[in-house]
């Protein structure tokens, strides 16, 4: 009987590592951990906050900030690309940017989310991680890859 209590506890273990492992490496889901940038160049962005931010902006990620978001805001020769990854229960995540990349046809932003460290002091309210970069206007969509 004690075998068997191992075994079962072996393939607990076995099947969350697993899992955990797909997880890891982005096999649930159906959209990539990152993609390949061969084709795009570098966008040249700068991320802004307090009252470089309009008015609409923060009104529309007020309106978002519970689940995930993105969303652009043009504004004459000036473009806002806005994007959030919804409520967290505590404070101390911070927005790593992966890769803000452009082609002839489409912008790709790609950022993850960043919790705090297990020693890391943090509030313990919830928080809204979001990130707003100020870019010349481009007349191309834009994608997402957040994680």
């Amino acid at each position: 009987m004690k075998y068997k209590a191992n075994i079962c506890r072996l393939g607990i273990r076995g099947l969350l590592a697993v899992l955990m492992l797909m997880v890891l490496t982005g096999c649930f889901g159906n959209k990539p951990v990152s993609r390949s940038y061969a084709d795009m160049t570098d966008v040249t962005y700068e991320i802004i906050s307090g009252s470089d931010v309009p008015h609409k902006v923060n009104e529309k990620i007020f309106k978002e900030k519970e689940k995930g978001f993105g969303f652009t805001y043009r504004d004459g020769d000036v473009m806002y690309i806005v994007f959030g990854f919804g409520r967290q229960n505590t404070g101390g995540f911070s927005i790593q940017m992966a890769a803000a990349k452009e082609n002839d046809s489409e912008i790709l932003i790609e950022a993850r989310l960043v919790a705090p460290g297990p020693e890391e002091v943090v509030a313990t309210t919830p928080s809204y991680p979001y990130m707003i970069l100020k870019m010349a206007n481009a007349e191309k969509d834009v994608q997402f890859l957040l994680h």
